[in-house]
Parts: structure tokens; C-alpha cells; sequence
């Protein structure tokens, strides 16, 4: 991305590149709080965080959870979710097809256009609202 020690083309690159973007970032993270966990998130979600979770991306998690935990993590943290929070599931090779949605509203269609600007176009993504 930095062939040239900057970014030439914003095109096809995280959002975060974006200067507009970054710089608000920095400012927002001026106030609020930054917790660093190590460990697997599912544990981490349910035993760690004591305030409902409003935003949760899982990139290619699959390629890390068991056959069974596949089906059911969102289960596992949906009461650590606070309402109407958003996950958004991205795919690469391995796609869930049984992903146990209940109590969650798939969302995805909402969000097209900027899942159709994703340069690569290699992964499947979902996005699920908590009910």
C-alpha cells in the first residue's frame, strides 16, 4: 500500500486510509476508552466485557471456530450485544450456511452499495442487527 512511502490512490484501500476518515478517528478516540484483550474473543466477549457491545466484525472467523461454534456464536454473545447492534461476517472461502440467526435480523441488503464498491470482490459478506 505504500510503495512510494504514501498512499497514491485511495482506491481499494482500507477506509481508515482515507485522511478524512483517520483524522476523525484520532479525534474520537480522545474520548473513549481502549481495552486490550489477548485470548479468543468468544471467551473474551463472554467473560471480559461488562458493557453492552454495539459494533462486532468477525473477518474469516470460521477458519478458527470449530464445526459446532460456527453455528452458534452468535448465540453465544447476543446477550452482550446491546439492541440493535450491528456484526458484520465476512467470508472468504469458508461461508456459514447454519449461522443460528434467531434474535437477529439480516441487514445486509442495506448495505449493498458499499459492499459492491469492495474492490477484491473476493469475500461473502453479511450483516446481522441485533433485535
Amino acid at each position: 500500500m505504500l510503495f512510494y512511502g504514501k498512499i497514491l490512490d485511495l482506491k481499494g484501500a482500507p477506509f481508515e486510509a482515507n485522511p478524512e476518515i483517520y483524522n476523525k478517528m484520532k479525534e474520537g478516540i480522545k474520548s473513549c476508552d481502549i481495552n486490550y484483550f489477548h485470548g479468543e474473543i468468544l471467551s473474551i466477549i463472554e467473560n471480559k466485557i461488562h458493557t453492552p457491545i454495539d459494533f462486532i466484525s468477525f473477518s474469516d472467523i470460521l477458519s478458527y471456530f470449530n464445526e459446532e461454534v460456527e453455528t452458534i456464536y452468535l448465540q453465544k454473545i447476543k446477550e452482550k450485544l446491546s439492541p440493535k447492534a450491528l456484526t458484520v461476517h465476512r467470508y472468504y472461502l469458508h461461508i456459514n450456511y447454519g449461522l443460528n440467526i434467531e434474535g437477529y435480523k439480516l441487514i445486509t441488503k442495506n448495505f449493498q452499495d458499499l459492499i459492491n464498491k469492495e474492490k477484491t470482490q473476493i469475500y461473502t459478506i453479511d450483516v446481522y442487527q441485533r433485535d
